[in-house]
């Protein structure tokens, strides 16, 4: 996993996401953001990457919701 700290936050690339999230393709987690069912992720020096305090945020909400 590549991960990149920064400020106490931790930062997860869009393969990161997927293997954490156990989704196959990353194109699924760019579709549920263009769709608004995911966190948006931040550009940090260019690179894309998601908080990963945000995704666990998330899979919580899911697991609540469902």
């Amino acid at each position: 996993m590549t991960i990149s700290h920064s400020d106490s936050s931790i930062y997860m690339t869009i393969d990161d996401v997927a293997s954490y999230l156990r989704v196959k393709s990353n194109s699924t987690i760019y579709r549920w953001v263009k769709q608004g069912k995911f966190p948006e992720p931040i550009k940090l020096n260019g690179l894309t990457r998601w908080d990963m305090r945000d995704v666990a945020k998330w899979v919580v909400d899911k697991k609540v919701n469902e």
